[in-house]
Parts: C-alpha cells; structure tokens; sequence
C-alpha cells in the first residue's frame, strides 16, 4: 500500500475529532477548570478554608506525578485506546462521586486522589500520541487544534455548566452533572481512537521501535531538563492564577458574570494562542522565541490583579491567555522534534506531571496567601517571577536534532531503519 505522509483519511480525521473531544473532558477542563467556581460554595458548606481546599489539587497533582508517566507507558504498550476508554469511565464515575465530599478531610483527598489518577488515563498525554503517528507534518498546528481547542473549549464551557447547575440544584448535583457529561462526550471519543493501517503511517513489523531516543536516552540531553523546569515553573503558575482567577475578581466586589467571562476569555485565548504557537513551531529550529510571550502574560498578570474595569480585566485575560497557551503549546511539539515518537507518552507524561505538581502547590500557596493577608498581591508577584525564570530557561534551549525533524513518513523510515524496513505498529 502506498505510504499517506499526512494521515488525510477517514481514519485520520476521526482521531483529530476524537482526540479534541477526549481533551474537552479530561481532568483539566472537569476539576482545574471549575475549581474557581465551587471554591466558594464548597468551603462554605464542608467549613473549610480555601487553602485547605486547595490541597485536593496538590494531592492529585501528587498521583499525577506517578500516574501520568505510567499512563503514558501503557499507552505505548497496549494502545492509547484501551487506556483511555477505561480512564473516561473510571474519571467519570469518580467526578461524580465527589458529589459525596463531606467535611471529612482524609475522606474527601481520598476522592480526588482516585479523581486524579483515574484522569490520568484519558489525558491529553495518551491523546496527543495518536497525532503524531497518523501525522508527520504540521503537527503542532494539530496539536493546537485539537489540545488547545480540545481543553480550553472545556474550561470556557465547564464552568458555565457547572455554575448553571449549581444555580439551580447545588453545587453537588453539579459534580454529578460534570461526572455524567465527561461519560457522554468521552466514550464515544475514545472509540474513534483507532490504529493507524500499514500503509497510512510508519506501522509495520513488531519487533522494530518507533523512530526516536528510548526515555533514559531523552532524560541525557539537557533539553529534557531545561524544558521539564521551563513549563514546570511557567504552567505551574500560570495555573495557581487561573484556579484563583474568579474568587480574585469577586473578592474585589467585581459581578460573578464578569469575573466567569474573564476566566473564558482566557480560556479560549489560550486555545487561540496554542494555534498561533504550533504554526511557529512548525516553522522555527529552536523554541527560545516563545520565552517572550511568558514576559509579555506578566502585564496581563498584573492588570487581572488590579483593575477593575472590564476592558483592561478582558485585555489582561488575552495576554495571560498567551502565555499559558505559550507554555501548554510547547509539550507536543517539541518533544517529537527533540526525541521523535518513540517514547513521546511516557516523556510527555513525565514531563506533565511535574508540571501538575507545580500546579497542585501553587494553588495552595495562593490560598494561603489570601488566608494570612486577606489578598493574592505576594502570590502575584512570585507568580511574576517564575514567568520570568520560565522565560530565561526557554532562551537557553539548544536547537532541535534535524534528525527528529518533521518529514513525509517515507524520509522518516528511511532515516530512522533503512529504505526497505517498516516501523513498529501502535494500537
């Protein structure tokens, strides 16, 4: 059969569909999404304080530090589609069962910790893979397209479901709601999944790897490193700010309605600006440029914090939308063209963990910040000064190995094992 560089098929379509809808009810969008919007009804009503609260995100992001590196194993042993139709149900079922949360504290991290595991298998980490065996080209323009869209689309639209049934039925029933929704849209996701055909992509004969470097041989190179601190730092942060975002504005006595449509514009920013990324990153040898799109979100960082009229709140919600679409753009893209497809699940699962590690005590911090001063102004300005080290980090990033560079799948075998031998197939 003849190769198809492109995965322009039926077959290929249906992943980028499944793949962005996959990403719309992953954990992101479910739990980091609308944690600003039950943060206040549920500490009123279990009697916690938001810090405590909070914790729920350090905790999962601790499972996920595990979690998402063995997800990504799996994936590239048994196939990204088995895994994730187990980790839709299994992340469904457990976000509506948080429904239960009680004022009981080692009761209530229990849930999240199995919400947070349990998310770890349908994340974007196993769904960004499939792109990148059906494609060979313009890979983060689809990377954008369907993670950027995929999980901003989500934390536009969740809150506003959540809030609609919170409104009307209470903030538990909304946990339900989000439980049942994920199970809607992300079964019939999971199953558009399928196997690239021999022919269609680099698949062949099992006993030959993907083209690229074996995880131990990636964690050598000193991009693995500098890449995994940059985002760590850089999303890290960027996600302790968004968490926060609403309860921020509405402290300062600005509607609800507002502060909502603050968070979302962000959101959708973000998935915009991922777009604007992949399609620089397609064409650049080196992602150093984007370190300045990290400083530019620090003008939108302190415009959020301290206006209160809503053009400057939506202009500083388009430059941090920049820069978490800077930084949540970066992952997919230039994992392949640093240390090809081989072990992209379980590199971009290593990786991402430590960034939702990040992201799990930055919240806290944040939370801690308003208990002691009753204001976020010290959380901003370390938040400020992360971006800036993510940035630094980003400008030291060597050139990508031509190597790995994106091809029509023909120069990718060719390179990778001989002009006559096929790569290993992936499920």
């Amino acid at each position: 059969m003849q190769l198809k560089p492109n995965g322009w098929t039926l077959g290929g379509m249906g992943v980028l569909v499944g793949c962005a809808l996959g990403n719309l009810v992953s954990v992101t969008p479910v739990i980091n999404g609308t944690f600003g919007i039950l943060l206040v009804p549920v500490t009123h009503a279990l009697g916690w304080s938001r810090s405590e609260f909070s914790v729920v995100l350090l905790i999962m992001a601790i499972v996920g530090v595990v979690g998402y590196p063995v997800a990504g194993y799996l994936a590239d042993r048994y196939g990204v589609r088995p895994v994730a139709l187990i980790g839709n149900a299994s992340f469904a079922l457990c976000v509506a069962c948080l429904a239960f949360s009680t004022n009981q504290r080692p009761f209530v991290y229990t849930l999240y910790a199995l919400t947070g595991l349990a998310g770890t298998l349908s994340s974007c980490v196993l769904l960004m893979k499939p792109i990148s065996l059906w494609f060979t080209r313009h890979r983060g323009l689809l990377f954008a397209l369907t993670g950027a869209f995929g999980i901003n689309i989500g934390i536009a639209i969740m809150p506003f479901l959540a809030g609609n049934i919170m409104a009307a039925h209470g903030w538990r029933m909304a946990y339900v709601g989000l439980g049942v929704f994920t199970l809607l849209v992300g079964m019939p996701a999971m199953m558009l999944l399928k196997n690239p055909p021999s022919g269609t992509t680099a698949t062949a004969a099992p006993q030959m790897p993907l083209p690229g470097l074996t995880s131990r041989e990636a964690r050598r190179q000193p991009a693995f490193w500098l890449l995994m601190l940059s985002v760590a730092l850089g999303a890290g942060s960027l996600s302790a700010m968004l968490t926060h975002m609403v309860p921020l504005l509405t402290d300062r006595g600005i509607p609800l309605a507002t502060a909502t449509a603050t968070f979302a514009t962000t959101a959708l920013c973000n998935a915009s600006w991922q777009i604007v990324i992949g399609m620089m990153l397609d064409r650049t040898k080196a992602p150093r440029f984007t370190g300045l799109f990290l400083i530019v979100s620090i003008i939108g960082l302190a415009l959020i914090g301290s206006t209160t009229d809503s053009v400057w709140l939506i202009a500083g919600a388009v430059l941090l939308g920049i820069g978490s679409g800077t930084e949540y753009g970066l992952l997919p893209c230039v994992i392949p063209r640093y240390f090809g497809v081989r072990s992209f699940s379980e590199l971009y699962g290593t990786i991402f963990g430590v960034s939702i590690l990040a992201s799990g005590f930055t919240p806290i911090l944040m939370g801690l910040a308003f208990d002691t001063h009753g204001n976020y102004n010290l959380a901003l300005v370390f938040i400020a000064i992360a971006l800036v080290c993510s940035a630094v980090l980003l400008f030291l990033m060597p050139s990508y190995d031509s190597k790995w560079l994106p091809r029509t799948v023909a120069d990718e075998v060719k390179g990778s094992t001989g002009p006559n031998v096929k790569l290993a197939s992936v499920r």
